[in-house]
């Protein structure tokens, strides 16, 4: 484990990130999503694993639920779907 703290310059890009991500997940936001998933980018739900065009293409899709909230700590995250 690393013992450095990360700066509040640091934090902030982090959690405008986390940001990002969850207001385009939730507005089909593909766009924003292509400037910053990384070219190998692989996301692995219950049951399913897509790679970054199979993301993207399921981004593209009406969301199957209205609201989404995330919460986050430095050992732990969660999301809440509605």
């Amino acid at each position: 484990m690393n013992d450095v703290k990360p700066s509040s310059e640091d934090l902030a890009i982090v959690e405008q990130l986390n940001n990002d991500y969850v207001h385009s997940d939730q507005h089909n936001g593909v766009k924003r999503f292509t400037e910053f998933l990384a070219e190998d980018f692989i996301v692995q739900t219950p049951g399913v694993t897509r790679n970054r065009a199979e993301f993207l293409e399921n981004i593209a899709k009406p969301r199957p639920f209205e609201e989404l909230r995330y919460m986050t700590s430095r050992s732990e995250s969660s999301v809440t779907l509605r």
